[in-house]
């Protein structure tokens, strides 16, 4: 019986093929949209409820800008790292 590539041990100096490396690049797209979507989603949804809550209680002061910016400020970033891949895999 042939061992197959997902068979073969991972000795020194191991590589993978070239397909297996754009399969995991796209695989990793792929989650990384998911997530990113997932969680631009929450903050739309959580920033309109606060933006409610904080025009029904306090209209003359917005504070709902400041849990907006932090929060849009913290997505910016993931996606920024994300796009110039400042991730520690070397």
């Amino acid at each position: 019986m042939e061992a197959t590539d997902h068979m073969k041990p991972l000795g020194k100096g191991y590589c993978p093929s070239e397909e297996n490396a754009a399969a995991e690049a796209v695989a990793k797209r792929r989650r990384f949209a998911r997530g990113f979507a997932r969680q631009v989603i929450v903050w739309a949804v959580t920033c309109a409820f606060l933006a409610v809550v904080n025009w029904l209680t306090s209209p003359h002061y917005w504070w709902v800008l400041w849990v907006i910016g932090g929060w849009g400020l913290q997505l910016l970033l993931s996606l920024v790292f994300y796009l110039f891949d400042f991730d520690d895999e070397e």
